[in-house]
């Protein structure tokens, strides 16, 4: 980390589920040294770690942040746990559709992140909700978007128009569709960035239900879903902390084996040194 500037270190040594004490004692050392506050405020909404950041602040007695900086993580932890709840329905409700009408959705990312690596629905901001789908069944279920309030975002309209679904299911992963009210589904067909190897039945085939309200959604095992976060580190360049709070947050969760398991999967995808990076 000597490399990061004080505000992200400090925010890093905030941003986890259970931080440690030398976290906590570095996280001091740094507030003592009278950081840049509206920058850490900036840093923390920008890399989706503010919940996390409140709480960890919150803990640490006496708290070493002014108090219009606590007022302003907390209020930024509030906004996120109500965009979370508000997702977290549409998400169930979308999951719900599918599954009535045999589409097999596996939901990457977001909120089975959440539940399983942070077991706090308020402590990891969802933005889009990601469905993995087999390419057959990638009519059905824009049809079924459609249908509830989803329509392809006008790009994808055209492309769809002008050269055929089955032009664009051939030549890219996913499509996206939208809400009047913003919210955003993208339907991924091919389950590893660009380039990389993850065959789409590996994960369809491995998914497992995860209890949820009344009933369980079907999401990638803990091993294969901590692949496809680095994949998608290593393809978006890590441009969130968030990211990296993700991967440490499963790999904290993971037993021998299975950290086995994942080294040997980024490695047939040609992923050798990811872990590396994180």
């Amino acid at each position: 980390m000597t490399t990061w500037s004080p505000e992200l270190e400090l925010l890093a040594r905030l941003s986890r589920v259970a931080p440690t004490a030398d976290d906590d004692a570095r996280a001091r050392a740094l507030a003592a040294a009278a950081p840049d506050w509206d920058r850490v405020l900036r840093l923390a909404e920008h890399h989706g770690v503010a919940p996390l950041a409140d709480v960890a602040l919150a803990r640490l007695d006496p708290c070493p942040a002014p108090p219009a900086v606590r007022a302003r993580m907390h209020a930024l932890h509030l906004s996120s746990l109500r965009g979370n709840l508000a997702l977290h329905a549409e998400w169930l409700r979308l999951c719900r559709m599918f599954a009535s009408h045999g589409v097999d959705a596996v939901t990457l990312k977001g909120f089975p992140v959440a539940l399983s690596f942070y077991g706090d629905l308020g402590l990891r901001p969802v933005g889009d909700l990601d469905f993995l789908i087999r390419p057959d069944d990638v009519s059905r279920a824009l049809a079924l978007l459609g249908e509830a309030g989803y329509p392809l975002w006008p790009l994808w309209q055209a492309a769809v128009r002008n050269v055929g679904l089955e032009h664009v299911l051939a030549h890219g992963p996913e499509i996206g569709c939208s809400s009047e009210r913003g919210v955003v589904v993208d339907l991924h067909w091919d389950a590893g960035p660009a380039g990389l190897s993850l065959p789409t039945d590996e994960v369809m085939s491995a998914a497992v239900p995860l209890a949820v309200a009344d009933g369980a959604v079907l999401v990638p095992p803990p091993a294969l879903a901590l692949v496809l976060l680095v994949l998608h580190g290593e393809k978006s360049a890590w441009g969130r902390l968030r990211w990296l709070v993700d991967v440490a947050e499963g790999l904290e969760r993971m037993s021998g084996s299975d950290y086995q398991a994942v080294a040997r999967r980024l490695d047939a995808a040609g992923m050798r040194g990811a872990l590396a990076n994180v």
